[in-house]
C-alpha cells in the first residue's frame, strides 16, 4: 500500500513525496486506510496513469478489507523500508 501511494505521488507531484512520512505516524490500520484514501484522492486521479491497471484495482480492493489492528514497531520498520524503495512493486510506471 505504501509503495502504491508512492507511485501515485511520484507520477503526479514528485515534490510531495514527503507526504509518505505520514504513514509512520499511523497508530492503527484504519488510520493507514484513511491516509491511503486521502493520498488516492489527491494524487490518484487524472495524473495517475495506472488507475485502470488490474494490479492497482486488486490492491485497492484488498485495502478496504484490512482488519482494524494496532501498528506495532516491526510494522513501522517495514513501512519505513517501503517508503525508501526506489522502484514500484505492483507495476511499472
Amino acid at each position: 500500500m505504501v509503495n502504491t501511494a508512492k507511485a501515485m505521488i511520484y507520477s503526479t507531484k514528485p515534490n510531495h513525496i514527503s507526504d509518505l512520512n505520514q504513514f509512520l505516524t499511523a497508530k492503527t490500520t484504519v488510520e493507514i486506510q484513511q491516509l491511503f484514501d486521502r493520498i488516492q484522492g489527491l494524487y490518484g486521479q487524472k495524473g495517475f496513469k495506472q488507475r485502470s491497471n488490474p494490479n492497482y484495482i486488486y490492491l485497492y480492493s484488498l485495502i478496504t478489507q484490512f482488519p482494524d489492528e494496532e501498528i506495532i514497531e516491526p510494522n513501522k520498520v517495514q513501512i519505513k523500508y517501503y517508503i525508501g524503495i526506489d522502484e514500484f512493486l505492483v507495476y511499472d510506471l
